[in-house]
């Protein structure tokens, strides 16, 4: 931060931690609270609470804000709002608020705001939605995301192992038909051609590999949408294999794109950790929606997100046991604080089969041909396991699996398959391992459980209402009827 207008004309940066009070007319930088009185410009960026007297100026914060301009001021906060004088009421996220906690280690208390108008409320969501998806988007300009996923072998081959499975579909088809006309005892020969060209949506794009496994298959028209910067390589990738007259990026959300056609086949890599996370899937549901034709096919057209039980002693000591003794020293005094770290969010890790204490229970299928956005808004599901041997309950872990199999489809009909059966992509822990691994929920305090005892609770997912690619975790869990309740996001 600079501050000028010091009195021997020279420059006096000024870094503020904690409060601060800024006359010189500049601009402010801090974390705390601030009061700024300059009769100029200001950008302010804080944590914490701001009172702006400037005369136009800008404010953007995370916390509550009371701006007295007399210009133009812009608003972004976790907290109460005030908007043309209507008072809200909205469960308020920042769009960066796991990360935010997860950097910082802290809890930022959420607030509610009154709510009398119910435009004015829909139109603060979906302000605040816009700005999540945002950076939701400007992580996938990040070139080494979309290298982990194209190193997915498990994943590329599923994918390909689809495309070529329905490639009579996604080629299209040419026919011929022979007329024989009489006329007197004239004979007229009439050969009629026929083209079918299927027309192929590639629901966030990517790099284009799911739509050049569909030019190379034979389609002869696809619409690759992505919304991130990377539509700008993808148009590069495809131009270099000489496909761009077959494939069209739009460099837009599925939300604003334009297709004036129906499309027989929409192909989409939408699955996130535990299924859900990222939740894009509202974006192929608009997708098939708005465009996709009757008999129309979606890939994958199904998706099962699965739970289980599991004990790993060895992960555990690793994470949180082993201050129990470092080189001889007692060091437990901080497996409180660590369990509270471990334990505070989500981990993405691979967990071992032999981990598992019980067969795994069935969560939510998800049809892709009949399920809408709001059969996943809120996701509850109880269970009941028996444990397969005496052990420590650490957690629960949750994967999916990916189904490409379409029932309506004649396998004796098809002549250019080029695979067997239809292929399915499997994130379970017994499968092939891929860049998703599993979604484990720790427990913070493990549960000795014996064997054939009953593991049982309540299982809830829920979209949060302000930061739509936010899922609310509830798990509550235990043995003999006593629950534990556990609280998460992700």
């Amino acid at each position: 931060m600079e501050n000028e207008g010091n009195n021997d004309g020279s420059e006096n940066p000024v870094a503020i931690t904690g409060s601060g009070i800024d006359t010189d007319g500049g601009e402010s930088l801090q974390i705390g609270s601030e009061i700024d009185t300059n009769g100029g410009e200001s950008e302010e960026k804080q944590i914490g609470s701001e009172i702006d007297t400037n005369y136009g100026g800008e404010s953007q914060q995370i916390g509550s804000e009371i701006d007295t301009n007399a210009g133009e001021s812009k608003e972004e906060q976790i907290g109460s709002e005030i908007d043309g004088g209507e008072r809200e009421e909205v469960q308020t996220v920042s769009e960066t608020d796991a990360d935010f906690r997860k950097m910082f280690g802290i809890s930022i208390p959420r607030q509610n705001i009154v709510v009398e108008n119910e435009e004015a409320k829909a139109d603060i969501i979906r302000r605040r939605r816009k700005d999540c998806d945002k950076g939701f988007f400007s992580n996938y300009d990040d070139v080494t995301v979309h290298r982990n996923m194209i190193q997915d072998t498990h994943r590329m081959e599923a994918y390909n192992s689809a495309v070529l499975f329905y490639k009579d579909r996604i080629e299209g088809k040419v026919s011929f038909k022979i007329c024989l006309l009489l006329k007197t005892f004239n004979i007229y020969f009439c050969l009629i051609f026929s083209l079918f060209v299927q027309v192929i949506v590639d629901v966030g794009c990517g790099t284009g590999i799911l739509s050049i496994f569909c030019a190379k298959a034979g389609a002869r028209k696809v619409y690759a949408i992505e919304a991130s910067q990377m539509a700008l390589h993808a148009k590069s990738i495809i131009e270099a294999n000489g496909l761009s007259h077959i494939i069209n990026v739009l460099h837009t959300t599925v939300e604003d794109a334009t297709i004036a056609e129906e499309v027989d086949v929409i192909i989409s890599e939408w699955m996130g950790h535990m299924l859900f996370q990222e939740n894009m899937l509202p974006s192929v549901i608009s997708a098939r929606d708005r465009w996709l034709a009757v008999g129309g096919l979606v890939l994958p057209t199904s998706a099962t997100l699965y739970m289980a039980p599991f004990s790993d002693s060895q992960r555990y000591h690793q994470k949180i046991g082993f201050w129990s003794d470092v080189d001889g020293i007692d060091m437990s005094v901080l497996i409180p604080p660590t369990t509270s770290v471990v334990c505070r969010f989500p981990s993405v890790e691979t967990v071992e089969h032999d981990c598992l204490l019980a067969e795994p229970h069935q969560v939510i299928m998800v049809d892709m041909y009949s399920i809408t956005s709001s059969d996943v808004d809120l996701i509850t599901t109880s269970f009941r396991f028996h444990s397969r041997r005496s052990a420590l309950l650490h957690g629960f872990v949750l994967w999916f699996v990916a189904d490409f199999s379409d029932e309506a489809v004649h396998h004796d009909e098809r002549d250019s398959i080029e695979v067997e059966s239809a292929p399915a992509l499997s994130t379970a822990p017994d499968a092939p391992s891929t860049h998703w691994e599993q979604t484990l929920l720790n427990c913070p305090d493990p549960l000795h459980v014996e064997e054939d005892q009953v593991i049982e609770g309540i299982l809830t997912i829920k979209i949060d209402e302000s930061d739509h690619r936010l899922l609310r975790i509830c798990l509550n869990y235990g043995l003999d009827g006593e629950l534990i309740e556990l609280e998460t996001q992700f």
